[in-house]
């Protein structure tokens, strides 16, 4: 079996600390990096010099100068490396290339069941070697494949533990292997897209994503850092009770948030159309539909208040169901506040800003956040 890697970067601590400055502040000049990292200008020439040579990096132009000479200013060089994102669900397959701006400039998506067969594999490999030939990706440029999946993943080990979406190996890793050699990394489906909607918030440190699709569960970033759990099961805000001795969870207990707001409840109105099932609110054409909507933003407030009142962040609504609910979110922020008794104002609460997937653009992240790190 052959791996294909990508071909490893030997830098001094002072180009990578460069580097990661050109990165993060997506442009800079020579004296700018000289004052932000305490280092003399001839030695920023060598290593900005070395950093052009590499391909990494490259001239972005002059600064507009209010008097004197212009400097000019280096930017990272997007495509210098590549990675892929893939999301497996239980019906679906999504494939991205994500650059290192985290930009997708390439998508497939494919609907198909979860097997686990050699023929489910070797269709996901076959996808992935054809979309890095159609675009053009050498070896020398891929980094690797973050993979999202809707369970409890244990990402040092790199194995799924546990799903109850689909019925999957316990060494799906192994079975992967046999057809993927590519280098590729396992992550939660919910916390790839929060990973993902993070990158977009700004100086925002902290953030709740709440993933509100055919399963419910979400991510939590503190500190500008993604938080797993002890057992990697934090942010299951899915298995949160809102109804004691509710309606029947997937997971076996009763009142689960899942229960009562996963995607899957609205489709099934609509033989799995979610555009339709909103269609059909947005225009009043079906009163029973009205009221069952109106009791899942309620169910939906009581658990969005819970996660506020732990956090005390900005959470962000996501997953399938969270772009419609755009058009309705002020009414989900007065609802919200009938539950919390500290705030006047719920514009903590707001919107994805990622609404492709966002699962898939997240786990890719993983090798794209990996590179830069590890220069």
């Amino acid at each position: 079996m052959v791996i294909f890697m990508s071909s490893p970067i030997t830098l001094s601590r002072k180009a990578a600390d460069i580097y990661r400055q050109i990165y993060y502040h997506q442009a800079s000049s020579r004296q700018l990096l000289a004052n932000n990292l305490n280092i003399s200008l001839p030695i920023i020439a060598q290593n900005v010099n070395q950093l052009l040579n590499l391909g990494l990096i490259y001239n972005a132009g002059e600064l507009d100068s209010t008097g004197g000479r212009k400097a000019t200013m280096f930017s990272i060089v997007p495509n210098a490396r590549i990675a892929m994102g893939i999301d497996i669900t239980k019906h679906y397959l999504g494939f991205v290339l994500v650059d290192l701006e985290a930009t997708c400039i390439a998508s497939k998506y494919l609907s198909l069941e979860f097997q686990n067969s050699n023929t489910y594999y070797q269709t996901i490999s076959r996808i992935i070697e054809t979309l890095l030939s159609e675009n053009g990706i050498s070896d020398d440029q891929f980094l690797g494949i973050g993979i999202s999946l809707p369970g409890i993943v244990d990402t040092a080990l790199n194995r799924l533990i546990l799903t109850s979406v689909f019925d999957s190996p316990e060494n799906l890793n192994a079975e992967l292997s046999k057809w993927v050699h590519r280098p590729f990394q396992f992550v939660n489906d919910a916390n790839a897209a929060g990973w993902a909607e993070s990158r977009n918030c700004g100086n925002k440190r902290n953030m709740v994503y709440l993933s509100l699709s055919n399963s419910v569960g979400g991510a939590i970033i503190l500190n500008d850092q993604l938080y797993i759990g002890d057992n990697y099961r934090g942010a299951e805000f899915g298995h949160m009770t809102v109804v004691p001795n509710g309606k029947r969870c997937y997971c076996g207990r009763y009142g689960c948030l899942d229960a009562y707001c996963s995607a899957q409840n609205l489709s099934d109105y609509t033989d799995g159309d979610l555009d339709r099932f909103f269609h059909t609110i947005r225009n009043n054409q079906n009163k029973g539909m009205g009221a069952f909507f109106d009791d899942y933003l309620e169910h939906l407030a009581i658990g969005i208040s819970n996660i506020r009142m732990c956090t005390d962040c900005d959470i962000v609504l996501g997953g399938l169901v969270g772009p419609y609910l755009e058009e309705y979110i002020d009414d989900l922020r007065l609802r919200v506040l009938m539950h919390t008794p500290f705030e006047h104002s719920a514009e903590y609460l707001r919107i994805c800003s990622h609404t492709e997937q966002p699962s898939s653009i997240g786990a890719a992240l993983y090798y794209i956040d990996k590179f830069v790190h590890e220069l």
